[in-house]
């Protein structure tokens, strides 16, 4: 009576010796019209931790792994500047979405990249042996437009969409514009030269890329949040006075305040 043809694999969990790769091929010459199953089971153990740390005013977001055969205690960090969120409950809200997202979707996305990813070596070794004539490029591309639907749907899809320009809630934004002034207010930049395009400049000197592209631009930021400059203006003018010493000199443009 000939073997169990069905399953291959030293000994495995049933006591059933495992052929070698050649004993397999072997084995299924042998068996015409016969089927073979090999079995190889493994396991892939991560241990995660996710991690929001709020110092020097700024968020800071950690993603730290063991176990996944690099080096033990590697990190992934981006970090955002507080000013960005307006307040406390702004921050908590997107703390709570970034970790509601994060954890549904990123299961589904590992098995499926796990899947993905053995197509990809599939056809990556059948076209090292000219088994098949599938060029590199054709690989790599089938496996991003697959993990891009799968972000289409797992990920973007959920997540709410943005009507207004740029990047600040109505909030974040007032307090990066007053911010900004009462800055450059301190720095004797008053009256007419305390304007949209010195905001901006500002702006992009504390926020870099996350600013409007122009002084207009961020006027229109704030008309799609309901916020006016001239009231915004007011009311750091009025702040300024009751804080900052009087100085002797006049401002940098010497004009009025408006």
């Amino acid at each position: 009576m000939t073997d169990d043809p069905t399953t291959t694999g030293p000994e495995d969990s049933t006591g059933r010796r495992k052929l070698s790769p050649l004993e397999f091929a072997e084995h299924l010459r042998g068996l015409p019209g016969g089927s073979v199953t090999e079995h190889s089971p493994f396991e892939i153990n991560l241990s995660c931790d996710l991690i929001f740390t709020v110092a020097n005013n700024a968020l800071t977001i950690s993603l730290e792994m063991k176990g996944g055969g690099e080096p033990d205690n590697k990190a992934t960090s981006h970090a955002f500047p507080l000013g960005i969120f307006g307040g406390p409950e702004n921050l908590n809200s997107f703390l709570a979405e970034l970790k509601r997202n994060y954890f549904r979707a990123l299961r589904p996305m590992i098995v499926s990249e796990a899947v993905r990813y053995l197509e990809d070596v599939r056809a990556g070794v059948a076209a090292l042996m000219e088994l098949e004539n599938t060029p590199r490029a054709a690989i790599i591309k089938r496996h991003t437009d697959a993990t891009a639907a799968q972000l289409e749907k797992e990920l973007l899809a959920p997540l709410p969409e943005r009507t207004k320009s740029g990047v600040w809630t109505k909030i974040a934004l007032r307090h990066a514009v007053m911010n900004s002034a009462l800055r450059l207010y301190a720095r004797r930049v008053r009256g007419r030269a305390l304007d949209l395009d010195a905001i901006n400049d500002e702006l992009r000197r504390m926020h870099g890329e996350m600013a409007p592209q122009s002084g207009e631009a961020l006027r229109k930021q704030l008309a799609d949040r309901g916020l006016r400059w001239r009231q915004l203006k007011a009311e750091v003018e009025g702040y300024a006075r009751l804080h900052f010493e009087a100085e002797d000199s006049p401002p940098e443009n010497g004009g009025k305040s408006i």
